[in-house]
């Protein structure tokens, strides 16, 4: 007890929670512009042999349609990295089966120990895969903060049509492409040879709907 009369601590409590080693070291790297996180992300790459192309393209297509709808959702900008880090991370699940891939990949980044993320944040990444494939369970959002859970459903959406659209190539480069979004609505316009000309995709797309809809999020196709 002598130290706590020295430095005059009247009181302990324990806590379930602890600070992880090195957040000083992470959060200093933040500011000169050496996130742990981005060395994290790139090992877990490395370590699960990720198709690196396939991983980039998940992460821009993921940023477009973040871009387009921040304003209206109010998605913040550590929401916006989340989800390009779990467009990185989607396929990480492969290395351990190709069926129900998105569900290893979602249990290995909620129980690796990632240098730079917070406990929460490895909940949100894991729900944003998840949530990827087939009907979106309820109990997924259970380990995200309530106040949370809206943004994180509507940011499942997003990375969900991100590895829809994954495949197509030079998306960002399609003059009449348009994203945009409503409380309870996300609506994709393409032009109308566009869809003649990828109808797997759109199909996916209509395919994914009702998942969407669980989600909070009705999905507009448009032809213009």
């Amino acid at each position: 007890m002598g130290i706590f009369d020295g430095l005059q601590i009247p009181l302990m409590r324990t806590s379930t929670g602890a600070l992880r080693e090195g957040v000083i070291y992470d959060l200093i790297g933040r500011f000169s512009h050496e996130d742990v996180r981005t060395r994290t992300i790139s090992a877990m790459q490395q370590r699960y042999s990720v198709d690196q192309t396939i991983a980039d393209l998940v992460r821009h297509r993921v940023a477009l349609l973040a871009e387009a709808t921040r304003e209206t959702w109010q998605l913040e900008a550590g929401d916006i990295e989340l989800l390009e880090w779990a467009g990185a991370l989607h396929e990480i699940g492969v290395a351990v089966s190709q069926k129900n891939y998105s569900q290893h990949s979602a249990y290995l980044v909620l129980n690796t120990d990632l240098p730079g993320f917070a406990e929460q944040d490895q909940a949100v990444m894991a729900a944003l895969i998840a949530g990827l494939k087939g009907k979106v369970r309820s109990e997924v959002l259970d380990p995200i903060s309530k106040r949370k859970r809206q943004t994180v459903a509507r940011m499942m959406v997003l990375l969900r049509l991100a590895v829809i659209l994954k495949h197509v190539e030079a998306l960002e480069a399609l003059p009449d492409l348009s994203v945009s979004a409503a409380e309870e609505t996300l609506t994709l316009t393409f032009p109308e040879q566009w869809g003649t000309d990828h109808p797997l995709t759109t199909w996916e797309i209509e395919q994914s709907t009702a998942a969407m809809e669980r989600l909070g999020v009705s999905v507009v196709l448009n032809a213009s």
